[in-house]
């Protein structure tokens, strides 16, 4: 999976894959894998949706103005966009 390297951080990012995050859980926020640590965040909520599903607010709350820039870091990320595939929604709030 391809990552880029400056992209917003969101609010409620959208995820593929297996379920990784419980709420109330704190996460180290890094730009890489073995980078510095420049937050803690604590999940708020998990749930699924179809990418489809994602309003206007829930782009913005990604960092992204409007739909298309969206959708063209999300091919960017993970190569393709299907408006069917589900996704992991993660809702978290700044710890520190």
């Amino acid at each position: 999976m391809k990552r880029m390297s400056k992209r917003p951080h969101g609010l409620r990012p959208r995820r593929m894959g297996n379920k990784r995050w419980n709420v109330g859980a704190l996460h180290q926020c890094r730009t890489q894998l073995f980078g510095d640590q420049f937050a803690v965040v604590r999940i708020t909520g998990v749930r699924r949706q179809r990418l489809k599903q994602m309003t206007l607010e829930d782009v913005r709350a990604e960092g992204y103005g409007c739909p298309e820039d969206y959708v063209a870091v999300f091919k960017e990320i993970y190569g393709e966009w299907d408006g069917n595939q589900m996704v992991w929604v993660v809702d978290f709030e700044l710890v520190r």
